[in-house]
């Protein structure tokens, strides 16, 4: 068995494929990238790297009996582009496609956006509430998902939830990447809002260690990657500044709050526990 990784050059992909390596696994990292810089190539080094116009371009043989992860997904940051719509269509037909071929096992990564404006702990089986075309869009695939994989071709599927992440290699324009920026160009202020966001932050490369695993354990059709309690935003900037030593300041509620972000969201259970309630049953 092979792992096939979509999305491999992105920010979840990449940690992903470097985990499934680093724990012994044959990857294929598949891409739409094709100019891979320098600092990716060492993230999936050892894997065989297959670059592609687009996702219905994976030829068969690379997804039968084999485990797949599917991270691939287009301008995440901007989760108000109504082109996440479309982008929802092509997924679809992607999903529809590898159920032809049969995989060994499909896991797909959904978003706590699903949610939307909802406030406080979230379970696996709570009805989501999308609000952004991001989230409604990946809603659509979640449903469309679960019906050509789960019901239709049975085939073992997951939707892998991934809630607040955070960094080395996030976008340029997360708050992370920003405040990294702040520091290593000996600034003196970083400006946010006033950040008493309540989010279930957890580290890239921890978020890449539970996804990567659910290739090898028994998992609910719906996992929440998560901590399963909430910190502030406030807390997790001091916290990075503090580990860097840093003495900039904060410049409290220069930034707005997002409209169409909660003010508060966390999972309800950790994603330990989830999987261990799964297993034990």
């Amino acid at each position: 068995m092979k792992v096939v990784v979509t999305g491999a050059t992105g920010f979840v992909g990449r940690y992903t494929v470097r985990r499934l390596l680093d724990s012994g696994y044959e990857v294929i990292s598949i891409t739409t990238n094709k100019s891979i810089t320098d600092d990716v190539k060492e993230f999936i080094n050892g894997s065989d790297v297959v670059t592609v116009n687009s996702l219905e371009e994976i030829p068969e043989e690379i997804i039968g009996g084999n485990s797949i992860i599917h991270c691939a997904w287009s301008n995440v940051q901007n989760t108000v582009d109504v082109s996440h719509y479309l982008h929802a269509s092509e997924q679809v037909k992607f999903i529809s496609k590898i159920a032809l071929f049969n995989p060994l096992k499909v896991i797909i990564t959904g978003t706590c956006y699903e949610f939307g404006l909802r406030m406080g702990p979230v379970s696996v089986s709570d009805k989501s509430e999308p609000n952004s075309p991001y989230a409604k869009a990946k809603d659509f695939v979640r449903y469309a998902s679960e019906g050509i994989l789960k019901h239709d071709a049975q085939i073992d599927f997951i939707w892998a939830r991934l809630f607040y992440m955070y960094g080395n290699g996030q976008h340029e324009k997360s708050i992370y990447s920003q405040l990294m920026k702040t520091i290593e160009g000996n600034q003196e202020v970083f400006n946010m809002s006033k950040g008493q966001q309540l989010y279930d932050y957890m580290n890239i490369e921890k978020v890449a260690e539970k996804l990567a695993s659910l290739v090898s354990i028994d998992a609910p059709p719906i996992v929440h990657i998560c901590n399963g309690y909430p910190i502030s935003l406030r807390s997790l900037i001091e916290d990075i500044l503090l580990k860097n030593n840093s003495s900039i300041k904060l410049n409290l509620g220069y930034y707005p709050y997002r409209i169409q972000d909660s003010i508060s969201l966390w999972g309800n259970e950790s994603f330990d526990s989830q999987v261990h309630n799964c297993v034990t049953k």
